[in-house]
């Protein structure tokens, strides 16, 4: 599986985001912000998007205001899949690429929907609740190296 960045304003699939569908690729690309494709071969397994952000948002309002490229940390406010098990799989990759990119980064945080499912799958996943309000969860994901080397290792086995 390869996770390659998307940076075309024409790509198709974010109709297919179930969490936030209202946001545009104006949007999801705009400075301080990425999508990311998870391929094996030609195939769309999965996509993440995040934000680089200066405070960690409990909205989309907030993480539209407070994204920037030099960001201190980094926000995965929506992610889908294709097929059972990519979505785990996309987190994993984007979060480890990020981190060997942007070792300075001092938080990974998803900006979940407020279900059952989302903390289910977060906490399943070794994340801890920092927050939640109306709209969302906000768990944090693990940003330490030996957390990260340990899912590397697992991933190559």
């Amino acid at each position: 599986m390869i996770l390659q960045r998307i940076d075309s304003r024409d790509f198709a699939s974010i109709q297919d985001d179930p969490v936030r569908p209202e946001l545009d690729m104006d949007f999801r690309l705009a400075d301080g912000r990425e999508v990311y494709g998870l391929y094996e071969g030609t195939a769309l397994l999965a996509v993440i998007c995040a934000a680089y952000v200066s405070q960690i948002p409990h909205t989309v309002a907030e993480l539209g205001q407070w994204s920037l490229p030099l960001g201190t940390s980094v926000v995965f406010y929506t992610v889908w899949s294709y097929c059972r098990g990519a979505g785990r799989d996309i987190i994993l990759a984007a979060r480890e690429r990020i981190l060997e990119e942007r070792p300075e980064l001092e938080h990974v945080v998803t900006m979940s929907p407020k279900t059952q499912m989302a903390r289910d799958f977060h906490l399943r996943n070794g994340a801890k609740l920092i927050s939640e309000n109306e709209e969302s969860l906000r768990p944090i994901l693990n940003t330490t190296r030996s957390k990260r080397n340990k899912v590397t290792e697992r991933r190559k086995q």
